[in-house]
């Protein structure tokens, strides 16, 4: 994993960059790589700082919390439910293993329910 810049060090390579150095230049002189010096550069122009971004980043989930609480509701009301149905109930674009991850990960669900209703009826 990457260690933060310090400011220090991002407000150097804008005032580098102000000075007429490219990001090449600028890379081989603070021992940084290229895109990194890109992505500060890149930052500076499009927010006015060099103070990283803040909140979530990386893609948004492919279920959201309000297919969840569907999913949910379906697992409880019918408990031999498959991942495909599920799937094909809420049209995702997703594939199963997706969904299962959700079910697991999200839910909390670590058995499969079908097997733990069977169990249950036969008490």
């Amino acid at each position: 994993m990457a260690s933060k810049l310090d400011n220090r060090t991002r407000e150097n390579i804008i005032k580098l960059h102000k000075e007429g150095k490219s990001a090449y230049a600028i890379s081989k002189q603070l021992l940084l790589w290229e895109s990194t010096v890109h992505s500060i550069i890149k930052l500076y122009y499009e927010t006015g700082s060099i103070q990283p971004r803040k909140g979530k980043v990386g893609p948004k989930p492919v279920i959201s919390d309000e297919d969840l609480l569907y999913i949910k509701a379906l697992i409880d009301n019918e408990p031999s439910i498959s991942m495909l149905e599920i799937k094909n109930l809420l049209e995702l674009d997703a594939c199963e293993s997706t969904v299962l991850n959700a079910v697991k990960k999200r839910l909390g669900y670590t058995y499969k329910k079908n097997a733990y209703a069977q169990k249950a009826a036969r008490r």
